[in-house]
């Protein structure tokens, strides 16, 4: 069980349950994580590269409000991903063959 405390991440950018399953551990792991500031440093070890400086530089004082921060820059994240290129969605209209002749 430890184990998996340290190895939390989240996947597939899931923040709900890794949250969920960061919190059940962290009741259970309570001896592990001697104060708040190595709970912090745990939770936010397991986010996406992406967004983890962020959340470090917030400095949030308790794991309520790294989480809330964590939650809006997900948002951001999610809103910003580039949309799938329209040559990808509809390849017919936008490949294009070119005939030499000879």
């Amino acid at each position: 069980m430890e184990d998996e405390f340290y190895d939390l991440v989240v996947k597939e950018n899931d923040l709900k349950t890794y949250v969920r399953r960061f919190q059940e551990l962290a009741v259970f792991c309570q001896n592990m994580v001697p104060n708040t500031e190595k709970l912090m440093e745990v939770f936010i070890g397991g986010l996406p590269k992406s967004i983890e400086g962020n959340v470090t530089a917030s400095k949030s004082q308790t794991l309520e409000e790294a989480i809330t921060i964590t939650q809006r820059l997900m948002e951001q994240v999610a809103m910003t991903k580039p949309l799938l290129s329209l040559d990808i969605l509809f390849p017919s209209i936008f490949s294009c063959t070119v005939k030499v002749s000879s």
